[in-house]
């Protein structure tokens, strides 16, 4: 089985879009699905809308990182703002993006599109800055709750012409910063919340300076329905816009004491904007809290985005002493 990914490369508004296609193995009936995608979507492979209504996502301050991408896919070009039209549907929808055009340094987007025979949707969406990002950022993904059979594709060199992604991603309209990136940084990905389609990738070793990552879910889609998708980045730099020197987050700890039990944790925000307080590790000193009738005291600060959170829980010891199982 082969796989043919094409390549949209669209310079500039007015340019001309050149086409390209390889073959490349897969397997399974999603590589089929692929290959009849590629062969029937008519500049399936997005790039960035130039739109007037699209908001800069870039939220970005000192030396934390905040990045923000939103599109809208959908064929019905009447369901798409005027503001966000930039051609067929493919290139129109960016409701909100981070790009050298609003003066940003750094690139992230939610390129779509549809394969119509298949009713497959597709997003991709790249990552990257003309800076360093340093280990533990995460790039959270919130897709159309209604796509089933996801795949994910970390690293897409198995989809473009003779593996070269570099190649791939020059000929996006991302000017200099794209040519002076290595697009090989590959995240991890989960499934963190099924019922919501949310996913979290984590970039574990960061983004190097000059390396930058690019990944695509592809699944189900009716090309006739309108959907839409979030992603959010969150980090640090390496160093911030003054080339001050940046630390990464410290581990946030809790000292607990005799019949006391603490949970750290820190506090992060989803796509929606909804805090989340996510839980690292609990400590405990002294005999177990009681089972019943504990009095719970908890205090919880919700600082800025990303940064520690302690929650203390102080648990009433049981009025007797629990028996020792031998």
């Amino acid at each position: 089985m082969n796989l043919q990914h094409s390549v949209l490369n669209t310079q500039s508004p007015g340019n001309s879009r050149q086409n390209e296609s390889a073959l490349k193995g897969a397997t399974g009936s999603l590589g089929l699905a692929l290959l009849f995608s590629s062969l029937t979507a008519v500049g399936a492979n997005a790039v960035e809308a130039g739109a007037d209504g699209q908001i800069n996502g870039d939220r970005s301050s000192g030396c934390v990182v905040d990045w923000t991408a939103r599109a809208m896919l959908d064929e019905n070009m009447n369901n798409i703002p005027r503001g966000l039209r930039a051609g067929p549907y493919a290139t129109s929808g960016f409701m909100e993006s981070v790009h050298p055009r609003h003066g940003s340094q750094a690139i992230l987007e939610n390129h779509h599109w549809f394969n119509p025979n298949l009713n497959l949707q597709y997003w991709r969406i790249p990552v990257g800055a003309n800076y360093e990002i340093l280990p533990g950022a995460e790039l959270t993904v919130d897709l159309p709750d209604d796509m089933t059979n996801i795949q994910f594709f970390g690293d897409l060199s198995s989809q473009v012409v003779n593996g070269d992604v570099d190649r791939f991603m020059r000929g996006q309209t991302f000017g200099a910063l794209a040519s002076n990136l290595h697009w090989d940084v590959v995240p991890t990905a989960t499934q963190t919340d099924a019922a919501r389609n949310i996913w979290t990738l984590k970039f574990n070793q960061g983004l190097p300076l000059g390396r930058a990552a690019v990944i695509e879910f592809v699944g189900s889609g009716d090309h006739t329905k309108h959907y839409e998708a979030t992603s959010h980045l969150s980090g640090l730099r390496a160093t911030d816009e003054n080339g001050n020197a940046c630390s990464p987050i410290p581990t946030p700890s809790l000292t607990v004491g005799h019949c006391q039990a603490g949970v750290v944790g820190r506090t992060v925000f989803s796509p929606t904007r909804k805090i989340l307080i996510a839980v690292r590790s609990m400590q405990t000193a002294g005999r177990e809290p009681a089972s019943s009738g504990a009095r719970l005291e908890q205090t919880a600060g919700i600082p800025h985005a990303n940064t520690p959170t302690l929650l203390a829980q102080r648990v009433a010891c049981a009025s007797t002493p629990q028996p020792s199982v031998n």
